[in-house]
């Protein structure tokens, strides 16, 4: 009988030759880790294709659950313990522009007494923070204390110059991809948060709270107001606009057409009405408005939102048969004859009793044949699914295709999900669900999942339910 060990070290070795296989026969080679990352790249751009993207999957997971696996029980555990301190330290380097500093020194990189002077802190412990990225091969330690650029912390520039970096905060991500910033959120307001989990969750007062203040965000960041409304306060300005860019990044890591793949959008008689709940400018029905131009398409969101998305629709989809609703969340929905209603990374910045009321909303308005389409992380447990969730149409695809002896949801491959889930909890209160919790949250509202649908270049699953 073959041991796990050697079965995970197979897995990648195989995998390994997968991806060059197909790399060579595009005449590429595999991006180093002492590149800098370009995601236009021939190679970058390869390296998403699903056969590529599969293979790296079972790399990550297997690499993962060896490491595991060898590693001193006592050590691993304690080693993740202190693994706020990776977060920390990333904190540093995108709040002070270290990345577009090391840009513009170039490949050999900055010693760290030039890079301290620069960004007016402590060389010594500057170093200390640099040396433990770079560890994680984030960074390179090109010479002692000498510290340069590579794949990974390339992959957070804005673009900026370091002066205009630190001299214009507002302007800091203007123009960027997004992913400093998200960091920045994750590190900041989410790191500062996450140290009050552990009091939320076993504090007698908030131990079943399904409250959206008096959480960790609260004691973290010392207000009483919500996230929302401290993003709105004066004075965080900054905050605010780095958070919407945040968001920019989250959702740009999938392909735009994969909102296209699952839910048969062709199948609508032609001008029925797509009612895009909380949709912000309205991005998800405009991809489905261009390639379905004979929908109607109705963007609801809050008064100042649907005045930006309309300026959006005007400039990208001049033509298209769209209407804009201002729209309560939590109150009553103003379209009653919607088709299918879609509700896009909303649900999960919210505890259950108010997913309960925004979905009894939708379901009060809706039509018997109405369909409901939600696109959302959809968490998987971490052993074989024994719930009556694993009898939805389309349910064995989540977790299909996991090789003894990786966990069935391929472990650390899939860490994303379960470290976005703690984050929501810390920062709203909300959770990213199982099926089987999105199945009973429908049902508490009406509604019933009748397929659920795995994209292929998409993070997110799409739910589809139907009124009961």
């Amino acid at each position: 009988m073959t041991s796990p060990l050697r079965q995970l070290s197979a897995l990648i070795s195989s995998s390994v030759d997968v991806i060059e296989r197909e790399f060579a026969s595009q005449g590429l080679s595999y991006p180093s880790l002492d590149d800098f990352f370009d995601p236009t790249s021939h190679a970058e751009v390869f390296a998403r294709v699903p056969v590529v993207a599969e293979a790296a999957r079972l790399i990550v997971a297997a690499g993962g659950q060896l490491s595991a696996l060898v590693h001193p029980p006592g050590l691993y555990v304690i080693e993740r313990g202190i693994t706020s301190f990776d977060a920390a330290a990333l904190n540093v380097v995108v709040v002070k522009g270290i990345v577009e500093l090391l840009r513009e020194a170039g490949p050999k990189g900055l010693h760290v007494d030039h890079i301290a002077a620069k960004t007016r802190m402590d060389s010594a412990k500057l170093a200390r923070v640099l040396r433990l990225l770079a560890s994680n091969h984030i960074f390179r330690e090109t010479s002692p204390d000498v510290f340069a650029n590579n794949r990974l912390s390339s992959a957070l520039d804005t673009g900026k110059s370091h002066t205009a970096h630190q001299a214009s905060p507002m302007l800091r991500h203007e123009g960027a991809s997004g992913l400093a910033a998200l960091v920045e959120v994750q590190t900041g307001e989410g790191l500062k948060s996450s140290g009050w989990i552990s009091d939320f969750m076993t504090s007698s007062s908030t131990a079943t709270s399904h409250d959206i203040v008096n959480i960790p965000f609260n004691k973290g960041v010392g207000t009483e107001l919500t996230i929302w409304q401290w993003w709105e306060t004066p004075g965080n300005e900054y905050l605010k606009a780095r958070f919407n860019k945040a968001m920019e990044a989250y959702t740009s890591q999938e392909q735009p057409e994969a909102i296209l793949n699952g839910f048969v959008w062709g199948g609508l008689e032609p001008g029925s009405k797509v009612v895009d709940v909380a949709g912000g400018l309205g991005t998800v029905a405009s991809v489905v408005a261009t390639a379905h131009s004979g929908l109607r398409f109705v963007v609801e969101d809050r008064p100042s939102v649907i005045e930006h998305s309309k300026k959006f629709w005007k400039a990208h989809l001049p033509k298209a048969n769209v209407e804009f609703e201002v729209f309560d969340l939590f109150g009553e929905q103003p379209v009653k004859d919607a088709d299918v209603y879609i509700l896009r990374n909303i649900l999960h910045d919210w505890p259950e009793w108010h997913s309960v009321q925004m979905l009894r909303s939708l379901r009060n308005a809706a039509q018997p044949a109405t369909k409901l389409v939600i696109m959302e992380h959809v968490v998987v447990y971490a052993c074989e699914d024994t719930t009556e969730a694993r009898a939805i149409p389309g349910a064995e695809g989540m977790v299909a295709g996991a090789p003894e002896p990786l966990l069935p949801n391929f472990g650390v491959a899939a860490h994303f999900s379960y470290l976005s889930d703690l984050l929501m909890m810390a920062l709203l209160n909300g959770e990213e669900r199982t099926l089987a919790s999105f199945a009973q949250l429908l049902r508490k509202a009406g509604w019933k999942i009748c397929e659920v649908h795995s994209v292929p270049g998409s993070v997110f699953k799409q739910i589809v339910a139907q009124p009961v």
